[in-house]
């Protein structure tokens, strides 16, 4: 609950922030506007990370496993913000977020429809 208080208010400042980027370069390549964009990313995940990340990241034992995992897992969320932000250049902020929204809707109904995933209302 503590972390949805913090992240919420985040991710809406940054969709605000991106909008307003968006509007003041133009028109620009999708990487031109994650070139702007992400040194202010990174500088906020560089602060709240240590506050929600498990400790223990120096002691781990780094096979070459699970450091192909973790170039691959970094690989798959450049794609994911890639493809986000083809999305709000080309449609906008809200747009993005309504097909997020709509890309958990159908995630939920294809694991009811194809698994027998049950929901509660709580």
């Amino acid at each position: 609950l503590i972390c949805v208080a913090i992240w919420v208010p985040l991710a809406a400042a940054y969709k605000v922030q991106f909008g307003r980027l968006r509007r003041k370069l133009g028109k620009c390549s999708t990487l031109a506007l994650m070139h702007a964009l992400f040194p202010y990313a990174l500088l906020v995940q560089t602060i709240l990370s240590p506050l929600v990340d498990p400790p223990g990241l120096f002691e781990y034992s780094w096979t070459a496993t699970s450091v192909f995992a973790v170039a691959a897992s970094g690989l798959g969320a450049f794609l994911v913000n890639y493809s986000g932000f083809l999305v709000v250049g080309h449609l906008g902020a809200i747009s993005h977020v309504l097909l997020g929204q709509a890309k958990s809707a159908m995630t939920l109904l294809v694991a009811a429809l194809l698994f027998g995933t049950s929901y509660t209302a709580r």
